[in-house]
């Protein structure tokens, strides 16, 4: 792996555009994010191909629970992320545009820019537009919304008996993503120039935990992106280091997926935010180290509660988990040794509960 800790250049296929002027910034972000877009499942961006589609729109909606950028705390800083990538024809992409909570301060709002255009996975022009909106976005089960007078956003994260497993994807703050039923995703800002309807197209989920120490390591999969079809040798090797491998067969992984593809039922709509609570912590293995790639989950699993994965530096974070008495199990799987921990939990409304999951060695092949 001497490889992929000295390449901490990005490879993307624009570069680190606007990354100089804030470089030498520390910041981590806490959350979870939901993302829509035309493409197909599984979206083929997020294993290094080109999108399915000539366009990429992406309407993208980001909850940092716990975060900084330097001394500036981004606590509950939430935005909706509208970006039109055009990626074919002749028509020139349009800033991206932000749609932050009414409430948001303009530090906290300029902190998030610098983040994003500093970020080597962030291609493209560096423009971008922010705004103030009254934006609600919550759970009702496993069912999220996301609602502003210009966009709205309706995706179930569980959209059938078979648990959502996160698979090794291309994205700016996580390894992994989980796929979900995309039910509405459509935006019209006449000011933007943004319109578009992919309600029923693909969505995805993630919670997550990064850092700027992860991106300037070379810790993402998607610093070595160059649309090639699929992940590449640098991906492959990131993959087994971080131990992102997922103990799947095709078939498992096909019913998994069937289960996004079916058809989208919406609900009653519901503008009142979810209470909930959230638990993060390091992951520890086998040997006492942390242990990144381990999968976190609540048992038994509320619907409401995502599954999580530790990453490059074995942090993980999960959001929105409904209060009450759980179970935190956190598992791990290299290709031939499993390994596990569990443990109970007391989870509270509004509050982020630490706690340091150990493994131990329970089966082997």
């Amino acid at each position: 792996m001497q490889t992929i800790w000295l390449a901490l250049a990005c490879v993307s296929v624009t570069g680190c555009t606007g990354a100089s002027a804030h470089q030498n910034a520390r910041w981590l972000v806490r959350g979870e994010a939901v993302v829509t877009c035309p493409c197909k499942v599984p979206c083929p961006c997020r294993s290094n191909a080109p999108p399915s589609t000539p366009r990429c729109e992406n309407l993208s909606y980001v909850r940092i629970v716990e975060g900084n950028y330097d001394s500036l705390k981004l606590d509950g800083t939430e935005y909706v992320w509208a970006a039109d990538e055009c990626t074919g024809g002749h028509n020139p992409r349009k800033p991206t545009a932000l749609y932050f909570a009414r409430g948001t301060g303009q530090k906290q709002i300029s902190a998030v820019e610098n983040i994003m255009r500093g970020d080597c996975t962030h291609t493209g022009s560096t423009d971008m537009k922010a705004s103030r909106v009254d934006l609600v976005a919550g759970a009702a089960g496993s069912v999220y919304r996301v609602n502003a007078p210009v966009l709205q956003l309706e995706v179930d994260l569980a959209p059938g008996p078979l648990p959502m497993e996160p698979l090794p994807a291309l994205d700016s703050w996580s390894n992994t993503v989980t796929y979900a039923r995309n039910i509405t995703a459509r935006i019209d800002d006449p000011k933007a120039g943004l319109k578009w309807d992919y309600s029923g197209m693909q969505a995805n989920y993630r919670t997550f935990e990064m850092t700027s120490d992860l991106l300037r390591k070379g810790l993402t999969l998607a610093a070595y992106r160059d649309d090639t079809g699929r992940f590449n040798e640098m991906h492959r090797q990131l993959i087994r280091e971080l131990h992102l491998e997922v103990p799947l067969t095709r078939d498992d992984f096909q019913n998994m997926l069937g289960q996004v593809r079916g058809p989208a039922t919406h609900t009653a709509t519901r503008d009142a935010r979810d209470v909930s609570g959230a638990v993060g912590g390091t992951v520890y293995g086998v040997d006492g180290q942390p242990r990144s790639g381990a999968r976190v989950r609540m048992t038994p699993a509320p619907a409401a509660a995502p599954v999580a994965v530790s990453n490059a530096g074995g942090q993980y974070f999960v959001s929105r988990v409904p209060p009450g008495a759980h179970r935190l199990c956190a598992s791990s799987w290299d290709g031939q040794h499993m390994s596990e921990g569990c443990a109970p939990v007391l989870v509270k409304a509004g509050m982020v509960l630490r706690h340091d999951p150990r493994m131990s060695a329970v089966s082997g092949k």
